[in-house]
């Protein structure tokens, strides 16, 4: 299983309160959630690209606290209609 580094974990209490724009699941950051979302979330685990606080949330589909594999298959679902479960 691939799993991005994360500079900041997405639930941890220090930066609770960072508000981030982009919505559950807009990885590219484009105000859209789509296929090019699930296309950057997987270059982003295969490169092992370092997250944000902010793109750590959002990537975090399933609303776990770790981006990983799982992530970009809950995107897919998130795509193809079912609602968001990222973590306020």
């Amino acid at each position: 299983m691939r799993t991005a580094r994360l500079r900041a974990h997405a639930t941890d209490a220090a930066t609770s309160a960072i508000s981030c724009a982009a919505p559950c699941g807009d990885v590219t950051g484009d105000g859209a959630v789509d296929r090019d979302d699930i296309q950057a979330l997987a270059v982003m685990l295969a490169t092992n690209r370092p997250l944000d606080v902010c793109l750590a949330r959002t990537a975090d589909t399933t609303g776990d606290g770790i981006v990983d594999d799982a992530d970009i298959a809950t995107l897919a679902e998130i795509v193809a209609g079912a609602p968001p479960r990222c973590a306020p």
